[in-house]
């Protein structure tokens, strides 16, 4: 890790040669974003936050620090606000978070100047440096603050132009319709000291600020995933991934947001990227359970983001995850490392897993059926792998059938059972890396071999499905019926064709134009029995 600070130190010397724009006034043309009036307080907006992250090394020490201080205002009840302000000694594996409401004493909306008053504490400053003449000096900051743990006073560079989120700097987050005005400055010089129990030592490092301001407010809205991203190569990524109420992040525009900072002339967001989650971790209260380990990749981006350490949760105003990341993988090609943040508002949970084929008891005619399965709290963070099983002595013993399953169903073939045994199944989804964890329980299922019609249960018998192939509308021709559904070729769910659990209907005119050409299944559940019959569906021109 302290290579990788080095070389990004080494890096940053390169843009003090170019920084045309390290001056006040400056505006990106085409951005909603000027300084240094951006910089200073919006009291139009209900809520905003000033957001530093550090990686530091300790020159007396060589101790890996991180650290992250968040001033929040959002005025209520005669508050201003909260501040967070953490102290992490990552070589000592000690984290030290804290939360405090605040009076802000100075907050200048013409440039940054806070003077923060928290509520128990001594006052904390984060301002523009000055010059002797009294005049700012651009993207320049300097910053005082201190916890029961220990303190930092800072000096701040910024040594890349700031990168403007989502291009224009103005963008709608989640689906609440809440806005964000939202720049970041990925790239910073530190200096100063640190104290930390007693111990005090200069320190030397890198850091990132974001700043938004709107009506998006993480701690009331939808719960996502944010992640700084600082290359060895000198590129920065700002990652989003937004979760809606239900534990999904639709591919549309609000969910998902990457920006890139390339060089000082060049910078891109972009929303196709793919986060995938590799690990998780239980708190050690095991009450929650955050993800710990992220496959991105983009184009020619392929990186594997890791958190230092599972334990960097903060529990005030409410319980998230706030640490470190180290960073490895390729860009175009070639190998690279990095640091970073991660800011984790979503929780995951043990799957919730119900059968949908077989569900409920029920007789399989034949020697094949597609068992399937649903998730009820899908999320997109949470591949599913599944082993499924079979029990023919009423669950003493399982026969594994299948493992590392990623569908929904599974088609089995079961002709080497014998004639009118009884199968329980046994499914179990997992993560990954197994971390979560659950296995569900069918209900009894009897399988039966025909010889002949009479073998057929009463009210299966004459059961007529025409015409097949068909170009949309079906007959099924039956006794007893009581629901039909349709399913995909994987078994998967589509919708109910006909129920009427207190009325049993001996025709059912049933309609698929509405579906894609392709083989489907019907479950046509009787009195007494379930069967499934095979479609194929062919739109004809």
């Amino acid at each position: 890790m302290k290579f990788i600070i080095t070389t990004l130190f080494i890096i940053c010397i390169s843009f003090s040669f170019a920084q045309d724009w390290k001056t006040y006034p400056y505006h990106q043309p085409g951005t909603y974003i000027y300084f240094p009036e951006d910089e200073g307080v919006h009291h139009a907006e209900p809520t905003e936050w000033w957001y530093l992250t550090g990686h530091v090394y300790g020159e007396t020490s060589g101790d890996y620090y991180t650290l992250m201080l968040t001033y929040f205002y959002y005025p209520y009840q005669g508050l201003h606000g909260f501040r967070i302000f953490n102290i992490t000694n990552e070589t000592k594996d000690l984290f030290y978070p804290q939360t405090l409401l605040v009076l802000y004493n100075t907050i200048a909306a013409d440039s940054l100047h806070i003077v923060c008053d928290p509520i128990g504490a001594p006052i904390e400053t984060w301002k523009n440096l000055i010059d002797p003449d009294s005049t700012m000096i651009p993207f320049q900051y300097e910053v005082e603050a201190s916890q029961d743990h220990g303190s930092i006073s800072l000096v701040l560079d910024t040594y890349k132009r700031p990168l403007i989120v989502g291009d224009s700097g103005y963008l709608y987050q989640g689906g609440y319709g809440n806005f964000t005005y939202y720049y970041s400055q990925t790239g910073l010089n530190i200096a100063g000291t640190i104290t930390v129990d007693d111990f005090t030592e200069n320190i030397n490092g890198t850091g990132w600020i974001d700043r938004q301001y709107g009506t998006f407010n993480p701690y009331t809205g939808e719960h996502y995933e944010w992640f700084s991203v600082q290359l060895s190569n000198g590129i920065d990524l700002n990652i989003w991934n937004i979760f809606t109420p239900d534990y999904q992040i639709p591919d549309t525009s609000t969910y998902v947001l990457c920006s890139m900072y390339i060089n000082d002339s060049t910078s891109v967001s972009f929303r196709d990227f793919t986060l995938q989650r590799l690990k998780y971790s239980y708190l050690p209260d095991t009450a929650l359970c955050y993800a710990q380990q992220w496959n991105f990749k983009y184009d020619n981006i392929d990186l594997i983001l890791t958190t230092l350490s599972p334990e960097r949760e903060v529990e005030i105003p409410l319980r998230f995850y706030e640490g470190a990341l180290e960073i490895s993988g390729t860009y175009d090609g070639k190998d690279v490392s990095g640091f970073g943040f991660a800011e984790l508002l979503h929780k995951y949970a043990i799957p919730d897993l119900v059968f949908i084929n077989p569900d409920t008891t029920a007789t399989w005619i034949g020697e094949d059926e597609t068992i399937s399965w649903n998730v009820l709290n899908p999320d997109d963070g949470n591949p599913l792998y599944y082993t499924l099983s079979y029990s023919i002595d009423n669950g003493e013993t399982f026969e594994e059938i299948e493992d590392g399953i990623t569908d929904t169903a599974y088609f089995w073939e079961f002709s080497h059972l014998n004639d009118s045994s009884v199968i329980i199944f046994q499914l179990t989804g997992a993560s990954i890396d197994k971390t979560l964890s659950t296995t569900i329980y069918s209900d009894e299922v009897t399988v039966i071999f025909p010889n002949s019609a009479d073998d057929y249960p009463e009210d299966s018998q004459e059961t007529v499905v025409f015409p097949n192939p068909t170009n949309g509308v079906l007959t099924i021709r039956s006794i007893n019926v009581r629901s039909i559904q349709l399913f995909d070729i994987n078994g998967r769910f589509i919708r109910d064709l006909w129920k009427n659990e207190s009325v049993v209907k001996d025709e059912i005119m049933a309609d698929l134009s509405g579906e894609e050409n392709g083989v489907y299944y019907l479950k046509i559940k009787h009195v007494n029995t379930t069967i499934i019959r095979k479609i194929i569906l062919k739109s004809f021109d």
